[in-house]
């Protein structure tokens, strides 16, 4: 602007980088083990605070007794898939995180009995960011559920072979 009845504006839209990772304590439990989950997600440092964060961790049947243990920030719920004797089938954790300033991570950790009814089977574990409010510079929410395979850094999954015990 060159005159007194002049001015300019500058929008900088708000920027976030949201990974998330998935961990369990044991990859090869025994039959009615409990094992310990780890869902860690983290905005990176340099960017924007990211508002809205909520996370699915969607559970496989042979999971049981799931006990939510604590989060360093936000709520949590678990709804209960169809159940079939002691089995559970297809489970979900909601995670509702609200804010993660950047550079920081918010960490969520539950635990899970491993009900195994046949040797050979697998139990695979999807969890991803679902939504925020800014724009993730290198993610895109939702999109695991889509292609059932990470390809972003804010989804991740966790497969469990147990053992089984014959008696």
């Amino acid at each position: 602007p060159t005159q007194d009845d002049e001015d300019t504006v500058t929008l900088r839209p708000l920027i976030i980088d949201l990974s998330l990772e998935k961990s369990v304590n044991k990859l090869r439990p025994n039959q009615n083990e409990i094992v310990t989950y780890t869902i860690a997600v983290t905005n990176a440092a340099g960017r924007d605070t990211a508002h809205g964060v909520t996370v699915e961790d969607y559970l496989p049947d042979g999971l049981g007794n799931i006990v939510l243990v604590g989060s360093t920030q936000g709520t949590q719920t678990y709804t209960l898939g169809v159940v079939d004797g002691a089995d559970v089938v297809d489970g979900q954790i909601n995670w509702n995180i609200g804010t993660i300033a950047p550079g920081t991570t918010k960490t969520l950790t539950y635990t899970a009995k491993v009900i195994t009814k046949t040797t050979g089977r697998s139990y695979r574990n999807l969890a991803q960011v679902m939504t925020h409010v800014e724009r993730d510079i290198d993610s895109g929410p939702g999109s695991l559920f889509e292609a059932d395979v990470p390809t972003q850094d804010d989804e991740d999954t966790v497969t469990l072979r147990p053992l089984i015990i014959d008696l």
